[in-house]
Parts: structure tokens; sequence; C-alpha cells
């Protein structure tokens, strides 16, 4: 009549609805002998108390942030970048950069063991959600139904439960009603990098177009993202007409350094152009 205590771990995004282990769930949620610990993302200190625990290396502010920003607080990302020493080469004066919202360091600085990580549960999606990972991630971090929807040529049908696959199986997550993100930015990273640049470029020219139309009477609003998705499309004409839009519309918000990025892009594309 002793108890017996079972510890175990699973990643949910692995068990679908014909897993043995879900019927197993379902019965132990049912009896109330299950108690379910749901284990989220570090934060910047304890990423980097993690960080220094598995590394030899002193842990400065500046190689914390990048860290962070690039893990997203992943103990298994954490602990792969230290053994790799992905960011040996990280300014000490970087310490004092500003964290950027949704900003995430290329996916070549991470280790090749997270990107087989991540490739491997790419591998698992179905042609359609594998297709819509692929153009989420030219549209960036965060994204809507109707730009997917604007964008791709899957029909709604397919759109929907492909959409829905990704969100089960934990590629995506839901912001609100229409917005979504990927769950992680090395997965949008990975799910780009997966994409040839041919088709990349392609990709970028159909959600400029997609977000023209979509903002027919308030263009105003995505300028700047339509200029870059025009700029990676190699469509520089139409990138220098919306940065300069992008450029006076913060003016007259006074975003001044918003402003000074916008004209520093036009200016980097004239530097370039035949």
């Amino acid at each position: 009549n002793a108890r017996l205590l079972i510890v175990g771990t699973l990643r949910p995004e692995e068990i679908d609805a014909n897993h043995p282990l879900t019927a197993l769930l379902l019965n132990l949620r049912a009896t109330g002998y299950l108690t379910e610990i749901e284990l989220g993302p570090l934060d910047i200190a304890e990423t980097a108390r993690l960080a220094r625990q598995v590394s030899a290396h002193s842990i400065d502010a500046g190689y914390a942030r990048h860290l962070y920003q690039a893990t997203e607080g992943n103990p298994f990302f954490v602990v792969e970048c230290m053994r790799t020493d992905a960011f040996s080469d990280v300014a000490p004066d970087e310490a004092s950069l500003p964290m950027l919202e949704n900003a995430a360091l290329p996916s070549t600085r991470l280790p090749p063991t997270v990107h087989a990580i991540i490739r491997r549960r790419l591998a698992h999606l179905s042609p359609a959600a594998l297709e819509l990972a692929s153009i989420a991630g030219v549209i960036g971090r965060s994204f809507t139904f109707n730009l997917l929807a604007e964008t791709t040529s899957l029909t709604e049908d397919t759109l929907v439960r492909a959409l829905d696959e990704l969100w089960q199986r934990r590629i995506v997550r839901v912001q609100d009603a229409t917005t979504y993100d990927f769950s992680h930015d090395q997965i949008r990273a990975v799910a780009y990098d997966d994409v040839s640049p041919v088709r990349q470029r392609r990709l970028h020219h159909q959600v400029a177009q997609a977000l023209e139309r979509l903002h027919r009477d308030g263009i105003d609003e995505v300028c700047g993202q339509v200029a870059a998705h025009y700029e990676l499309a190699g469509k520089n004409d139409e990138a220098l007409a919306y940065y300069r839009q992008a450029a006076a519309m913060a003016n007259r918000l006074f975003a001044c350094a918003e402003s000074i990025a916008y004209m520093n892009k036009t200016l980097s594309i004239l530097e370039t152009s035949p």
C-alpha cells in the first residue's frame, strides 16, 4: 500500500491526438491523480545565472542581453550556446544597447544543435502547414490571418487547418483574435532560412503587394513594412518610395529616430543601386 510518485516530462507539441500518452493523460486528469506543471521560459537574470553555471567564462551585461535576445530564455538553447561559445565575439560596450521588441540575432548565431532540433519539429508538419510556416517566416515574427490569406494561394479551409496545426504543434501562438506570432523567433528564422533565396524574394514581393491591398485606405500605417519587403524582394524603386513615405510619416509623429533610420535605409539603397 506504499504510495508511489512518478515524475515525467514531455513536450506538448510532440503529443498529438493519436499519441498513446494522450489517452493516459486524459484518464489521469479524470482521476485527479495528475499534477501538471508547465515550465515557462527563463527571464534575463535566470538566463545569465544558467549561463554562468555551464560556462567557465564571465558573463557581463552585454553578453547576457544578447544571449537572452537570441534564446528568449529557452534553457536548452542557452546551454547549447554556452557549450559552443556562440557569442564569444560580443563586444563589452554592447551592454548599453537597448533591447528591441521582437528583435533577434541572425539564426546563424545559434549552434547547429539548436537548428537541428527546430528542423526536426518542422519536419513533422504537413506540407500545407510547412508552406504556411515558410510564408509566415517571410512576413515576420508576428502576422495576421488576413495577411496570410492575402499572400498564400491556399484555400481558406486549408489555411485554417494548417494554421491550427501550427498552433497545436506550438510553432505559433495566438496574440489576439486575428494575430499570431512564432513561439520563438529562432523557429521563424529557421523556417525562413529553409526557403531558397529566389523564393524568399518572390514571397517578399507577394507580402508587399498583399499589404498594399489590405491597407489601401491607410497605407501610412504600414509603409515601413511595405518598404522593407520590397527591398528584400529586390524592388528598389518601390522600396525607396515607401521608405521616404515612412520617414515623412515618422517626422509628422515626431519620431525622429525612426525617421533617421528610414532615411538611412533610403541612402543605403541609393548608394548600392546602379
